[in-house]
């Protein structure tokens, strides 16, 4: 298996960089919605299901390869990060629980001031954590799970929880931070931290809430981000759309054996009803809105966690904090900015990245082009491309380079300098001995004027302007004018230049007189 620049959560920015345009109000979906995004089961189910073919679960014990986290050698799913391919990627973290005997959870809220609003920043110490064991038995969290796929032109992050027990309301976040949250202390005790500019978060961090209120029997979903403001903003999503989620409505075979979590905290092979709930989110429900795309962040987290009641507000009780990075994410350079002098003939560019890499998936495009200049691409979907253009102006260049799920990118431009007009406009006839006036276009950077003569005609003056002064010889014959005009090129000491000619004809035009005296 290749190891592969994917972030777990590389969606969720991409996700969320739009949110402040869509219209805030209250969510909730109260039956559950079900389905198979990019054919993986949300059904409140880990198995993959026999009178199915082709899909995804969490597990699978039938052996049949269609399960998504890390397996033994038995087969039987294990927790750990599991890197499928280039377009997939999941983890599995069993949190350690507190109800059996001799069990400690080392990761848990600490008080009743731990809210989901808090400010987090690093001089902050609002989040406080322990493993006093202390906490109702329904909000303990004991696996969590995500899974990230990209198919075609989707890219679903799935997610799973499963807590303790259900026994009464239960209430389940999954918080992503872009700039991430650590935990500062020792492993006993200390506070949860956010790197974030605003409160410890980065505007456009996201919590997808799924809700046990009315006894446990009624799961509902909400989504909301975080403002520049420092607030969470409740946004609109589309059912079986933009996202899916059910929970285990009936005792299910748990994700492995014995790695489910009876409501005493002892191993069991079972996971009753309502234990555990599943979701998916779609990365393109913002793709119009968000300004940068590529979300594999180096930094980024997933918080889980558990809170005391429905209010989002409520006291938060387990906490589960999953890392993101798995590689490095692609990276690109481009060749660096060309300029040239016009051709009239057309022009050709070579650009590239710095280094090709042979796994990743290379587009360029014209990002941006001048009017004056026509820009086309030749193998652009290399390390390598070709542009040819007509014209003269700047167009500026993106290459994109996809790893998985992956992406960086970087811009170059291509500068093509106007070719100077030349052309000498005045008397193409003049007579011996006489004076004309040649005239060149106006408003270039430099003259530079010059005569071919065998008869002695001469230049006049200066001959570093728009007009020159010629003097004809006191004979007939003819003279050519040479002009060379500049106009300022790539650097500040270039130019781009043109040349051109005109024949001056010096013929006599009065008649000799031919008068024979008188005798």
């Amino acid at each position: 298996m290749k190891t592969k620049s994917i972030s777990l959560l590389c969606l969720a920015i991409s996700l969320l960089f739009g949110w402040s345009a869509l219209k805030a109000q209250s969510l909730k979906f109260y039956k559950g919605y079900p389905g198979n995004p990019v054919n993986f089961e949300i059904d409140g189910d880990y198995q993959a299901s026999t009178s199915l073919s082709g899909t995804q679960d969490w597990s699978d014990n039938s052996n049949t390869g269609r399960g998504v986290l890390l397996r033994a050698a038995s087969g039987t799913s294990i927790p750990g990060l599991n890197l499928i391919d280039d377009s997939q990627v999941s983890r599995w973290i069993q949190d350690s629980n507190w109800g059996c005997s001799g069990c400690v959870d080392y990761s848990q809220f600490d008080g009743t001031s731990n809210k989901n609003g808090d400010n987090i920043a690093v001089g902050t110490n609002n989040w406080t954590y322990s493993s006093n064991g202390q906490g109702p038995q329904k909000n303990d969290l004991t696996n969590v799970m995500m899974f990230l796929k990209k198919q075609g032109t989707d890219t679903w992050l799935i997610g799973g929880a499963e807590t303790r027990a259900t026994n009464g309301d239960s209430h389940i976040d999954f918080e992503y931070n872009q700039a991430g949250v650590y935990t500062a202390g020792t492993l006993t005790a200390g506070y949860i931290k956010g790197r974030g500019p605003v409160g410890g978060r980065t505007p456009g961090d996201f919590i997808a809430s799924i809700d046990y209120d009315n006894g446990g029997g009624n799961p509902i979903f909400s989504f909301r981000v975080w403002t520049t403001g420092g607030i969470w903003q409740t946004v609109s999503l589309v059912p079986q759309v933009d996202f899916f989620f059910q929970a285990d409505t009936v005792n299910i075979t748990a994700v492995a054996p014995n790695y489910g979590i009876s409501t005493s905290g002892n191993p069991t092979s079972t996971t009753v009803k309502l234990q555990f709930v599943e979701f998916a989110l779609k990365s393109q429900v913002l793709t119009s809105l968000f300004s940068n795309p590529n979300a594999c962040n180096p930094s980024a987290t997933l918080i889980a966690k558990t809170r005391s009641s429905q209010s989002f507000t409520a006291e938060l009780k387990d906490f589960v904090i999953m890392p993101i990075v798995v590689t490095t994410p692609p990276k690109v350079v481009c060749s660096l900015p060309q300029c040239t002098c016009q051709d009239l003939n057309g022009n050709t560019f070579t650009v590239r990245d710095s280094v090709c890499h042979p796994t990743y998936n290379y587009t360029w495009s014209v990002v941006s082009s001048d009017n004056t200049l026509q820009v086309t691409g030749v193998n652009t979907n290399s390390c390598i491309a070709t542009f040819n253009t007509t014209g003269y102006g700047t167009a500026t260049l993106k290459l994109v380079a996809t790893e998985g799920v992956c992406n960086d990118s970087a811009t170059t431009t291509i500068t093509v300098k106007k070719k100077p007009n030349c052309n000498i406009s005045g008397n193409s006839q003049i007579c011996p001995r006489s004076t004309a006036v040649y005239h060149a276009p106006t408003g270039l950077d430099r003259y530079q004027w010059s005569i071919t003569s065998t008869n002695g005609d001469v230049i006049v003056g200066a001959a570093d302007k728009d007009s020159v002064v010629v003097t004809a010889a006191g004979r007939c014959g003819s003279f050519i004018i040479n002009l060379r005009t500049s106009l300022l090129g790539c650097t500040a000491s270039s130019y781009c230049e043109s040349t051109c000619q005109y024949t001056v004809t010096v013929f006599d035009t009065t008649k000799p007189d031919i008068t024979v005296p008188a005798a």
